[in-house]
């Protein structure tokens, strides 16, 4: 696993530093969702720089894209990329935009990266080996009250990587006000592996994800998480299987130890 970790960090790293270097030079391809996403030459060539990196290392590894799909065919191993998690952010010059990669095996994740270019700040996971940021072991917060907690959320949208049905979002952002009435404080940056890595070094309690699964965005930052002593579920506190996109699955993930009060506020 030394050689996967290294051209893992290697790829998120060549990745992020040609976001930073192109990001006035972006050109859009078309747009995703009408005109709600969009896929870019920067989400192109960010993909190309990790699969093609990751290929020629692990040729028997799988390599998959949010953008693309299936790039590579593969064994028992696959990678998950994710080369432009907040394309808008990053068209419109804003710093909230990071680039998520995962090795998995049939059982689940077990090496995650997330590169946050504009602070240069790294997040990597391994499996049984907890999390690091910049090198350093981080450790989710130790707020054990939901009332002083801040909290990052993925608020709900007009539309979605997958259609749902419109009592779900209006349940969707019922809980949403329950949980800002419960709460210290809520944030969104509008990224979910930015959202997730920074509850898993402490700096937020917990994330919550409103949206339906789109396992790409937050299967990098799961295993972050509970490798930093979280924990994750979907929000009727069931174990939550990160397999592909899930209608009926949103993500509760936390410090675990306010996991149980906000299953109480997600009940009201």
């Amino acid at each position: 696993m030394r050689d996967t970790k290294k051209i893992g960090t290697k790829a998120v790293l060549e990745a992020g530093g040609f976001l930073l270097e192109h990001i006035t030079k972006v050109r859009k391809i078309n747009e995703k969702m009408g005109g709600a996403d969009l896929f870019t030459t920067a989400d192109k060539i960010s993909e190309e720089i990790i699969a093609k990196l990751i290929h020629k290392n692990f040729p028997t590894h799988g390599v998959f894209s949010e953008e693309s799909g299936d790039m590579y065919a593969g064994q028992d191993l696959q990678w998950v990329i994710d080369p432009l998690d907040g394309t808008k952010h990053f068209v419109k010059g804003l710093p909230f935009f990071a680039v998520a990669l995962v090795l998995r095996s049939k059982k689940g994740p077990l090496q995650s990266f997330v590169y946050i270019p504009k602070t240069n700040e790294l997040f990597i996971a391994q499996k049984g080996s907890g999390t690091t940021y910049n090198g350093k072991t981080c450790r989710v917060s130790n707020e054990k009250s939901l009332l002083n907690a801040i909290i990052y959320v993925e608020f709900p949208s007009t539309k979605f990587k997958i259609d749902w049905q419109p009592e779900d979002y209006n349940r969707a952002w019922k809980i949403y006000e329950n949980l800002t009435r419960s709460c210290f404080r809520t944030r969104a940056y509008g990224s979910g592996p930015i959202g997730m890595a920074y509850t898993a070094m402490g700096a937020f309690d917990a994330y919550v994800r409103f949206q339906p699964l789109a396992y790409e965005d937050v299967l990098a930052g799961s295993l972050l998480i509970e490798e930093a002593g979280g924990q994750v579920t979907d929000q009727v506190g069931k174990k939550l299987l990160i397999n592909g996109h899930d209608l009926n699955a949103r993500v509760l993930a936390t410090n675990g130890k306010i996991h149980q009060e906000i299953l109480k506020v997600f009940e009201k």
